[in-house]
């Protein structure tokens, strides 16, 4: 009789387990630590998430991007690169908001004896870039815009790694997304050349959810995009704060923080805000191979939140 009551009794637990919603349980976010995800780092730092909200900080986009794939985050903020790669392979996830973008947060920068004057000089150097990123897509439309083709100039590695090839000569020069710039400046191992800047381009970073976690647990969604919207007016309110956590966090001296903190645009804004832009990169990871398809954009773009 015993036996039986405890099989019964782990039934009807297993059941209740079952038959909770997922709302009950904390949202879990990914971002990383980096300046353009300033809006989550404050609210992280600053006790600013909602009580129902869990951040959870990565140190590369790959990993946000894992994160949310594998469920072991319902949300993600990623740059607008790698939500087109993701969107254009999976049809269940949707881009909801943004937190930040920039249209000069991607930069060019030259090793300090390198002298040039014109996007024309930089054919034939040897530059390295983060291939099938915002940057590189960034590159290219500016180059196309230049009349120029740089492709066989390119040298495919990392932002770290490209600091320590611009310091030892082994590039001519470096494209990517702060801080990497602002750190060869602040190391004074390169000068700044250009920025990436070109009408409509303002290299977002966007926020994704899959249509289950839309569907489940809106009104979640709902307080991360609050949370974040509280962090927008504390940085307008606390920049100087917000400088020092950053330096703090990150080691780099208040000064490139502050020159790097500059270049972006730190403000919540609807999933629509940002068509053109991805449009426009999604043609050139097309064109490039990096993607099959575009993504259908009156589908992914989920506006439900931010009505």
């Amino acid at each position: 009789m015993k036996k039986k009551e405890l099989i019964l009794s782990l039934l009807i637990l297993s059941t209740l387990l079952w038959s909770c919603s997922s709302s009950d349980s904390n949202l879990v976010y990914a971002y990383q630590d980096r300046i353009v995800d300033t809006l989550s780092v404050i609210a992280a730092e600053k006790e600013l998430f909602a009580k129902n909200v869990e951040g959870k900080i990565f140190s590369s986009g790959p990993q946000t991007v894992e994160a949310l794939i594998s469920g072991s985050a319902d949300v993600a903020a990623m740059g607008d690169s790698a939500a087109i790669i993701l969107l254009s392979k999976y049809d269940n996830f949707r881009i909801i908001a943004s937190h930040g973008s920039g249209e000069k947060r991607h930069r060019i920068v030259t090793g300090k004896e390198i002298q040039i004057d014109t996007w024309n000089d930089l054919q034939g150097l040897r530059i390295g870039i983060k291939k099938g990123t915002s940057t590189y897509g960034g590159l290219i439309i500016k180059a196309e815009d230049k009349g120029i083709d740089l492709e066989n100039s390119l040298m495919e590695m990392s932002p770290s790694v490209q600091l320590t090839a611009l310091a030892s000569g082994e590039i001519d020069a470096l494209v990517a997304s702060e801080p990497t710039p602002s750190i060869a400046e602040d190391k004074e191992i390169g000068r700044h050349f250009d920025y990436l800047d070109m009408p409509g381009m303002t290299y977002p970073i966007v926020l994704v959810a899959s249509e289950k976690t839309i569907a489940e647990r809106k009104a979640q969604l709902e307080d991360l995009i609050k949370s974040l919207e509280n962090a927008q007016d504390y940085l307008a309110t606390n920049r100087s704060d917000v400088i020092t956590v950053h330096s703090s966090l990150s080691g780099f001296s208040p000064a490139m923080v502050e020159n790097s903190l500059s270049l972006h645009n730190h403000v919540v804004r609807p999933a629509s805000d940002f068509r053109e832009t991805l449009d426009e990169l999604g043609r050139i990871l097309l064109k490039t191979g990096t993607i099959n398809q575009l993504p259908d954009w009156d589908k992914v773009l989920d506006m439900s939140l931010m009505e």
